[in-house]
């Protein structure tokens, strides 16, 4: 399945999410954070590591997305998801505890995430699709559409773990 750029859904940021990231995320695996980046096409305004256990300097990835992190608690709220990424490393990341609190507080961009990360190979890459028919829709056949939505529900149980 080949990627498109976010004109061919009309700006519709969730359609063109579900697509390239959902439907494509295999192609993700061992590129980096760049490669990434680049395909999302909107700027990033949040960026958490996921850390190793609770406070270590060891990376197992990295969530990034297009909301901000209030944008995304509304949207929770609202039980619609946030286009929001999780990207596993193939092998854990040393990182800087109060570098990566600066990014999470806003004193310096996420952009130094691509820095961070540069050397790091993406393992596996995650999202969570909305629950509206009009994104389910995409998944033509019963067989696949179940196996999506399955999928949809290990995904959602690991992230909010």
């Amino acid at each position: 399945m080949p990627y498109k750029d976010l004109k061919s859904f009309n700006n519709d940021t969730t359609a063109f999410f579900v697509h390239n990231f959902i439907n494509r995320a295999d192609c993700y695996k061992g590129k980096t954070l760049n490669d990434v980046v680049k395909d999302m096409q909107l700027p990033i305004k949040k960026g958490n590591a996921i850390i190793k256990g609770r406070i270590t300097n060891y990376s197992l990835g990295v969530i990034i997305g297009v909301n901000t992190n209030d944008e995304s608690l509304i949207l929770r709220e609202q039980g619609r998801v946030a286009n929001n990424l999780f990207v596993y490393w193939e092998d854990e990341v040393y990182i800087d505890l109060q570098h990566e609190a600066d990014i999470t507080d806003h004193k310096k961009p996420y952009s130094d995430y691509l820095d961070i990360y540069k050397n790091a190979k993406i393992k596996e890459l995650k999202a969570l699709a909305p629950k509206e028919e009009k994104y389910l829709n995409q998944v033509k056949s019963a067989e696949k559409r179940n196996e999506f939505i399955r999928r949809q529900k290990l995904i959602e149980e690991s992230i909010n773990r």
